[in-house]
């Protein structure tokens, strides 16, 4: 876990499995870790599925709104998972030019 960068996930996840479902914790794989486990289970909670029903959209559902949506969505990942929330944009960037050239 900690060689794929996913120590701090994992262990907010396994909070949520022990606090949330009552997981023991003789069956977690790696330390609950609070601070994490807390924010993640907010982002589900407030978001639903994959932030489709987050409340906190206030751009709109155009294309524009949709991504600007996406930006504010990583400046507020960027303070726990910085390295995830920091590239997204490159990524959605080159994947952009990607499909343009590989059009069929």
């Amino acid at each position: 876990m900690k060689e794929l960068g996913l120590w701090r996930f994992a262990g907010g996840i396994m909070y949520i499995m022990q606090e949330v479902f009552g997981m023991p914790a003789s069956r977690l794989i790696v330390p609950p870790n609070e601070k994490y486990g807390k924010f993640v289970l907010n982002e589900v909670l407030e978001a639903g599925n994959f932030g489709r029903h987050d409340a906190r959209n206030r751009f709109g559902r155009s294309q524009l709104g949709h991504n600007l949506q996406r930006i504010y969505r990583d400046m507020r990942l960027v303070k726990f998972f910085s390295a995830e929330a920091l590239c997204e944009p490159l990524f959605r960037t080159w994947h952009f030019f990607w499909r343009m050239k590989n059009k069929k």
